[in-house]
């Protein structure tokens, strides 16, 4: 039987139904008698075994493509993030209007509102930048308080409310403490300096700050961006539990645009933003269905389906003496001899003569040693692994075949009329 062909066909078939036990589930002799799977002509073993590399590598390609555009997308928001907050994302919209924001409009909005500052001494004075927006201090323009103290106990499981802890919703209650979207800002902790923002009605506990900032200088959406933009968690790593505070963050440099042009960002960021998610869900659709295609491609090799074609312009290898019941009767003859020679050639041995297993060597220093090509069944033993290898040891031994086929120091041949895979050293390594 072909090596290849009956690793697949273990691969298709599976083995939950040879698994015993329940304490301790495990797969016995008794059960491996049971395992049934289709055998082909051993001609057309190797033609599925061919067609089934050729698919299953490019399902692999597939597969190594589909797992890089996550972290692609990540990069992307990023990158966004950084180009909204600086100014690069609107530079051509500013070509075309023409607003600003200076200190005294900075100065006349905050004493409009209700908004206090906390932050004092905090050092950079305010400046104007080129290109119309004003670079200030964090504290000039936000403020932070904590939330209230929440325990686990505290929360309530079925509660409607979400409660907001230092990485974001981390349980419900019955309450909450305020009532309209709100930044919060991760307090304490790993993730400390994360930004989130809230639902209409939430509770914040003292493992987060609540942010405060005039709404006449900043929008709402713009300040979520920019918070998420700076690295707020500066220093938090100088304790051993990893925490920030209002005195921390407010010497941070941050830069604020007009408000016309933080709307601008604002609408031009969600609009990036449902782009990127739009494509991360067909790449969570066709990881699924790729996913799937391993075992499909598998089912369709074992009902013959991939070898249509070949069994009609080759029927002379598949009937007769090259038929699959042939090939069954001479393995279940041999099968019988090897039972039969091993029953009248037992003998027990001292434990002086008790063979240790071989020891496995890569496929080409194999063929060097034997100095002649090899069948897959002689290359499988040749190399170390025992007549009984179990599954990731066949997976080992074609991943070195694989690897020395791609390297050219090996190469496959064909050389009898049955299909048998023959290998040898490339004419450049002998």
């Amino acid at each position: 039987m072909q090596l290849k062909y009956l690793f697949y066909a273990l691969k298709a078939r599976g083995f939950e139904d040879a698994i015993s036990g329940s304490a301790q589930p495990q797969i016995t002799q008794q059960g491996l008698a049971e395992v049934n799977f289709p055998i082909a002509p051993l001609a057309e073993q190797h033609q599925i075994a061919a067609k089934l590399d050729e698919l299953l590598t490019q399902v692999d390609s597939i597969k190594t493509r589909l797992d890089a555009i996550p972290k692609i997308l990540k990069r992307f928001r990023q990158s966004m993030l950084a180009a909204a907050v600086s100014g690069k994302l609107t530079e051509e919209w500013r070509s075309h209007n023409k607003y600003s924001l200076s200190f005294t409009d900075h100065q006349r909005l905050i004493s409009e509102s209700n908004f206090k500052p906390k932050a004092k001494d905090i050092g950079s004075a305010i400046s104007e930048s080129e290109i119309g927006w004003l670079e200030l201090c964090l504290g000039h323009v936000f403020s932070v308080k904590s939330g209230d103290g929440l325990t686990a106990k505290e929360m309530i499981s079925d509660g409607k409310i979400p409660v907001y802890g230092g990485n974001g919703i981390n349980g419900y209650h019955d309450k909450a403490n305020i009532v309209e979207p709100t930044i919060v800002i991760g307090r304490v902790g790993f993730y400390c300096g994360s930004v989130h923002l809230t639902e209409q009605l939430a509770w914040v506990t003292d493992n987060a700050l609540i942010v405060s900032f005039p709404s006449e200088l900043v929008d709402k959406k713009f300040a979520y961006l920019l918070l998420k933009a700076t690295n707020l968690n500066v220093d938090s790593a100088s304790t051993a539990q990893p925490v920030i505070s209002g005195a921390k963050i407010y010497p941070l440099q941050i830069s604020i645009p007009s408000m016309e042009e933080q709307l601008e960002i604002s609408l031009r960021v969600e609009q990036l933003i449902s782009y990127a998610d739009q494509i991360e869900q067909r790449v969570k659709d066709a990881q699924y269905r790729v996913n799937r295609l391993t075992q499909s491609i598998l089912a369709k090799a074992f009902r013959g389906e991939l070898t249509t074609d070949w069994r009609l312009q080759n029927p002379d290898l598949i009937s007769g003496e090259n038929s699959a019941e042939a090939l069954l009767k001479r393995i279940q003859l041999e099968r019988n001899a090897q039972l039969a020679g091993g029953k009248a050639t037992k003998v027990k041995k001292k434990s002086s003569e008790i063979m240790t297993p071989k020891q496995i060597i890569p496929v080409y220093e194999a063929l060097q040693a034997a100095g002649k090509p090899l069948s897959g069944q002689e290359l499988l033993a040749s190399s170390g692994y025992p007549s009984d290898a179990d599954t990731q040891q066949l997976e080992q031994f074609f991943l070195d075949i694989r690897q020395q086929l791609n390297l050219k120091t090996i190469v496959r041949n064909r050389l009898d009329s049955t299909g048998q895979d023959w290998f040898e050293l490339s004419k450049s390594e002998e």
